[in-house]
């Protein structure tokens, strides 16, 4: 079925760069590696779990930067670049775990609840999933850097002519979506109890399509918070139930 929760999360992460035309094809791949970091040192070094967030978290700025450097220092097209980063960076995974999931006991407890643990009712990821929304809605309409990042994509050139530091706009947008693309991997190997060297991979294409569909909600050609989270919804619930009618379809098939 369609990934709804942790597409929604990678969804908002790639608002910041899209605003910019800046594409970030890595947060898959940078979201199974910190998944991955933070499950290992949880098994392995006994590591407390909120240094363990820090530290996925930490390990997926570093592939922003490295994007950062690859598509602004370097001028490499966005595009092609951050898919050039990414697929380094599953080769990594793949050569340190030798393509092994990460199972333990220990995180059944304490590590799996990040994910998994409940609310009135409602898992902890909506509530995360609200609040960067939140905090995206407040940061793209409401301050003069959100425009600023729009500016940048519409017209680069003409925002350089106004001044406006599109260089350093497009860097700090990869770390953004980095940033959160690891908090994401952590929630993803939380909410598996394991950590599974391939688990991002199969978000790459649903985050698009809900952010892209999110485009045309709303605000028109423009990126913005709510309409992925209203696009999260419309194709959620549309896969869901194609896969439970088809379910149904193939029992009767059987059946008969």
């Amino acid at each position: 079925s369609f990934p709804t929760r942790r597409s929604s999360d990678l969804a908002l992460a790639l608002i910041v760069p899209l605003s910019t035309r800046t594409f970030d094809l890595s947060f898959a791949y940078t979201m199974s590696l910190s998944g991955v970091t933070a499950a290992h040192l949880v098994v392995s070094d006994n590591m407390n779990l909120l240094l363990a967030l820090l530290a996925g978290i930490g390990v997926a700025l570093i592939i922003g930067i490295i994007n950062g450097f690859v598509v602004v220092v370097m001028r490499i097209d966005s595009f092609i670049g951050t898919l050039a980063t990414g697929s380094l960076v599953q080769a990594f995974i793949s050569f340190v775990t030798g393509d092994n999931t990460i199972n333990s006991e220990k995180l059944d407890g304490a590590f799996s609840t990040m994910s998994q643990g409940m609310f009135g009712g409602i898992i902890y990821p909506v509530y995360y999933m609200l609040a960067l929304a939140i905090l995206l809605w407040l940061f793209m309409e409401y301050t003069a850097t959100g425009r600023r990042l729009y500016a940048t994509g519409f017209n680069p050139d003409a925002a350089r002519l106004a001044n406006i530091k599109v260089n350093k706009l497009r860097f700090c947008s990869l770390l953004t979506s980095a940033a959160v693309s690891g908090f994401a991997g952590v929630m993803l190997a939380s909410s598996l109890s394991s950590g599974d060297p391939t688990a991002g991979t199969s978000y790459l294409l649903p985050a698009f399509a809900t952010l892209f569909v999110g485009a045309t909600v709303f605000k028109q050609g423009r990126f913005n918070a709510w309409g992925t989270i209203v696009a999260v919804l419309m194709l959620g619930t549309g896969t869901v139930g194609l896969d439970r009618k088809s379910t149904r379809l193939n029992s009767s098939h059987i059946t008969i």
